[in-house]
């Protein structure tokens, strides 16, 4: 299935140095490892948010809403500490991606 979506890329710039989060959901096996097979080998996992969790559904709606910046802001100081260009957020069924551009704004997508 990567293979599929790694098709789907519409440019070839991996060089992109990125601090993924998954949020504690599936991210991690799917959406990082379509990164790593796209070719953006400079990207990372932000470890403190990283593993599936099966009870993720009980945690408060704004702790695992890659939409809202408080869910960014622990990527945004490893962005900032590793000189990553970008953060990367999803939610823990991993269909919603919250996006930082160091030092800029937040953008998602749905």
């Amino acid at each position: 299935m990567p293979a599929a979506v790694v098709k789907l890329s519409l440019s070839e710039r991996s060089g992109v140095q990125a601090v993924y989060t998954p949020l504690h959901g599936v991210g991690e096996s799917s959406l990082f490892r379509v990164l790593g097979e796209a070719g953006f080998s400079r990207s990372e996992i932000f470890r403190a948010a990283a593993g599936a969790r099966r009870q993720f559904h009980q945690r408060p709606p704004a702790l695992a809403n890659s939409r809202i910046d408080q869910c960014l802001r622990a990527g945004h100081r490893t962005c900032e500490e590793t000189s990553a260009d970008l953060v990367l957020a999803s939610d823990p069924d991993a269909d919603r991606l919250g996006v930082s551009v160091r030092g800029g704004t937040v953008r998602s997508s749905t």
